[in-house]
């Protein structure tokens, strides 16, 4: 039996949004190029953004697309592996926050990361797409780290200050992968990553 024309819309907007994530990590999301995206799904440029409404709106379900893969590749992931403590849930976090960058499901590398970074300058809906995505992960990634500090009695380690040595390494990682193709980037990150995290246990009370 045939697809019905629901499922065949459903299907070429899935395939339209995934194209349009691919190319974003690669050029920018606001300089995704929809003659590109057509061609790479055999449409007209009117009916790649027809289901959309407009050109915005398809970048900014793409956005949304690449935020819930790394959310599930990252947080589900740790999630599904039922930590037992939060010094667990940190390290797994870690763990798969490296991977998902050393081995990213864009073929540009962290749309997140690349994102805040294309439209840091601009104004507008994307921007704020991007600002509320980083600004969500942020304040997940400090509750984690929040847990772990109690847990560990950690009085002087603030969650923001840890939390912006972790983005920042997990920023040059995502450089050294995609700019340098540097192979040993990914232990060396991890390993850093992990001293970070031990700050939180030396500076437990005794």
């Amino acid at each position: 039996m045939g697809r019905s024309s629901a499922q065949v819309a459903e299907a070429n907007r899935a395939k339209i949004i995934d194209e349009t994530v691919q190319q974003a990590s690669v050029v920018g999301l606001s300089h995704v190029s929809l003659g590109e995206v057509a061609a790479a799904v055999g449409m007209s440029k009117p009916g790649v953004v027809g289901p959309f409404g407009s050109r915005e709106q398809l970048t900014l379900e793409a956005f949304a697309a690449a935020v819930a893969i790394f959310t599930d590749r990252v947080v589900a992931a740790v999630e599904n592996q039922r930590p037992t403590s939060a010094q667990e849930r940190l390290r797994l976090l870690i763990d798969s926050w490296v991977d998902y960058l050393a081995s990213p499901p864009f073929k540009g590398g962290c749309l997140l990361t690349s994102g805040s970074f294309d439209v840091d300058g601009t104004n507008g809906a994307l921007r704020q797409a991007v600002c509320d995505g980083a600004m969500r992960w942020r304040r997940y990634l400090r509750q984690v780290i929040d847990q772990a500090q109690a847990e560990r009695g950690a009085t002087d380690s603030d969650s923001d200050d840890v939390a912006t040595l972790l983005s920042g390494l997990a920023m040059q990682l995502d450089q050294a992968i995609q700019l340098f193709d540097d192979p040993s980037a990914a232990d060396r990150i991890r390993r850093l990553m992990y001293a970070v995290m031990g700050e939180i246990s030396a500076s437990a009370t005794p």
